[in-house]
């Protein structure tokens, strides 16, 4: 009888144990199963850092994740007139978060290695809360990869400024040509200051250099 009991006791262990088991993967890969979730899309010019399981935020409050990433967007799908919005987010919030329809979306850096996350900020309240499936175009905010980044082709640039600066000034370049032959002619304007307002003519034999003013 005590085996029999037993018996039955770790089946139900077993049962148990592999219910929580399935729910905690359902809840992992199929967001939304075990609760109720809101589905939005975001338009981004670059999804760079953003990936499924990336945190959503409301106000900084962890409210969802990202559950697809789409990119490039066909051109025909993006929003009208803003053909540089190439990536397409998708993201699931719990529907007791309030996220109207008028409402600024950010995607923020976070940590040091680039990762990024999606913050929905400034609301308002007055617009209504935002149905399932609507979409929404959201701003990047700079950090510290796109300073780099930025920075680099700056330096790239000041690189090709000073090497063309060089091929001007550097050594037989033109200016420096330019340069010598007007070091030479004030030299000789010194000397012999008259030739502003003379000019030497070939004389015929027998003639002097006629003087003539410029």
């Amino acid at each position: 009888m005590n085996v029999r009991r037993n018996e039955i006791a770790t089946g139900l262990l077993v049962v148990a144990t592999l219910a929580v088991v399935g729910g905690t993967l359902m809840a992992l890969t199929a967001p939304g199963s075990l609760r109720s979730e809101r589905k939005y899309f975001v338009y981004f010019d670059n999804a760079g850092g953003i990936q499924a399981g990336t945190d959503v935020l409301l106000a900084g409050r962890r409210v969802g994740q990202v559950t697809d990433v789409q990119s490039p967007v066909p051109l025909a799908e993006r929003p009208p007139g803003r053909a540089e919005l190439e990536a397409k987010i998708e993201v699931r919030v719990s529907k007791d978060a309030k996220i109207y329809r008028n409402v600024a979306v950010r995607m923020e850096p976070y940590g040091l290695l680039g990762e990024q996350k999606i913050d929905f900020t400034r609301g308002d309240e007055g617009s209504g809360i935002a149905a399932s499936g609507t979409a929404f175009v959201g701003e990047r905010v700079s950090g510290l990869t796109d300073a780099a980044e930025a920075a680099t082709k700056r330096l790239a640039q000041l690189e090709v400024t000073l090497n063309n600066i060089n091929r001007l000034t550097g050594e037989d370049s033109d200016l420096q040509k330019t340069a010598a032959n007007a070091r030479e002619f004030s030299d000789t304007i010194k000397r012999e200051p008259w030739r502003l307002i003379w000019k030497k003519k070939n004389p015929k034999p027998g003639q002097t250099a006629e003087r003539r003013t410029r």
